[in-house]
């Protein structure tokens, strides 16, 4: 659902700048800008994982510019897997560094109420703490 609503705010945001609310443009601008943010939450999350900074960059940069992401990132419904994967990385950064169990178990619930897929973050989160030491 809530891809849904993000969806429903973007269609009132639309209207409140003068679009029309279906408009196109105003939802493909979010999702760019939602892209953006997700491949700034890999950067952070792949440094969290204590690898060379250059290492984080570069996967963040091949990230963000890989063809595969295309039907994501231009098709408007493509915003739940934007979404999804934004908010569960930001679950696995936090969960690594330790943050607030709370904040970290929010983003992934969001994760969750954006795409059903997002479920698999939370075995991801085992399987890094088993193949990653902490305190590098």
């Amino acid at each position: 659902p809530l891809s849904s609503w993000t969806l429903a705010l973007n269609f009132w945001l639309n209207e409140r700048l003068g679009l029309p609310g279906a408009a196109p443009f105003g939802f493909h601008v979010v999702n760019i800008a939602l892209h953006g943010m997700t491949c700034v939450a890999a950067f952070v999350f792949l440094n969290a994982l204590t690898l060379p900074r250059w290492v984080s960059a570069t996967s963040a940069a091949f990230f963000a510019v890989h063809p595969i992401h295309t039907e994501a990132v231009a098709a408007i419904i493509g915003r739940a897997e934007i979404l999804a994967m934004g908010f569960g990385l930001t679950m696995l950064t936090l969960h690594r560094l330790r943050r607030s169990a709370a904040v970290s178990a929010i983003a992934y619930l969001l994760a969750l109420l954006s795409k059903e897929s997002a479920l698999m973050f939370f075995p991801l989160a085992i399987s890094m703490d088993a193949l990653f030491a902490r305190g590098q």
